[in-house]
């Protein structure tokens, strides 16, 4: 067994300190717990739920209503719930419903840069799905809950998942060669579920060091996954030897296109990030001040394709 000691160090322990442990009413800190919601934006749609552990023990459920939804999170005992829904508004824009005010985020340009495909939180339907996550997740907050926004798409792109577009089943393939069973056996799973169940994934990589925050923090941040590693490697978890091939390919992967990773969205495959800039001796480097950021409307009419 590993354990952490004070000063941070991983070290190696015997079975036998853990029980004896056990045996003198010393309980072991509990395993990490994270919670993934793929949110639909009015109660009557589907929003799937996901409970996931580092062990990769989840269980899945289809829900509808906020209240049932804040209980259920509530229940989870999650150290972090990740929402499929825009969680934040555009800098400069006080409502939803503003016509002439900005359409898109920080973290709405970075995910441009990376060109993954996604929706603005102004376009159409994404606005009712925007106020039902700001008011879900300011409910949760308020429970003391560590809540903030995902993109399953988004993460799927970035780990070489198919996403549910490319049909429910072989999504439900790609996870389950993760190492994932229990609900992930069964063919009737709702794509709503295997959406949740990638957040809660990105819930434990964020977790564990594996995900990295997009966006300015002081007007709302987007997780999403590490493209220069694989998905979480949980405990034992049935399919283990599935999960360690998928691992060792997805790092095959990102060794043969060098560089950071990033995701190609017509393919679902990692490809070598754009160079945009160089310096002064005429080095290649790629920028990450927004001011230099520009998205044009035709760009941004290419972005809608994808998406949440």
């Amino acid at each position: 067994m590993r354990r952490t000691t004070r000063d941070g160090r991983t070290v190696r322990s015997s079975g036998r300190s853990s029980d004896a442990a056990k045996r003198n009413g010393v309980m072991a800190p509990p395993r990490p717990v994270a919670v993934g919601l793929d949110l639909a934006g009015v109660p009557h749609r589907r929003t799937g739920f996901c409970r996931i552990d580092s062990l990769g023990r989840l269980t899945t459920q289809v829900l509808h209503s906020d209240s049932e939804i804040v209980r259920k999170v509530a229940r989870a005992g999650a150290a972090i719930v990740v929402v499929d829904a825009p969680l934040s508004l555009p800098r400069g824009r006080r409502s939803i419903h503003e016509r002439h005010a900005p359409h898109l985020r920080a973290c709405d340009r970075e995910l441009a840069a990376r060109r993954i495909p996604f929706f603005p939180v102004t376009l159409g339907p994404m606005r009712t799905l925007t106020q039902r996550g700001l008011r879900l997740a300011g409910r949760l907050r308020r429970q003391g809950l560590a809540v903030v926004e995902g993109y399953p798409g988004g993460a799927q792109d970035i780990w070489g998942l198919p996403r549910k577009g490319a049909g429910v089943e072989r999504l439900r393939r790609g996870l389950r060669a993760l190492g994932l069973g229990g609900p992930l056996r069964r063919r009737s799973i709702t794509h709503d579920e295997l959406d949740a169940v990638t957040l809660g994934l990105v819930g434990l990589a964020h977790l564990m060091g594996g995900a990295e925050p997009l966006g300015d923090p002081e007007e709302g941040i987007l997780v999403v996954p590490r493209a220069d590693l694989p998905p979480p490697r949980l405990g034992r978890t049935e399919g283990a030897g599935r999960a360690r091939s998928a691992g060792r390919k997805v790092t095959a992967r990102l060794a043969l296109k060098g560089g950071r990773p990033r995701a190609n969205p017509t393919r679902g495959a990692l490809t070598r990030p754009r160079t945009i800039g160089t310096t002064s001796d005429g080095a290649k480097t790629r920028t990450t001040d927004r001011s230099d950021w520009s998205v044009s409307a035709r760009v941004e009419a290419t972005l809608i394709k994808g998406g949440h």
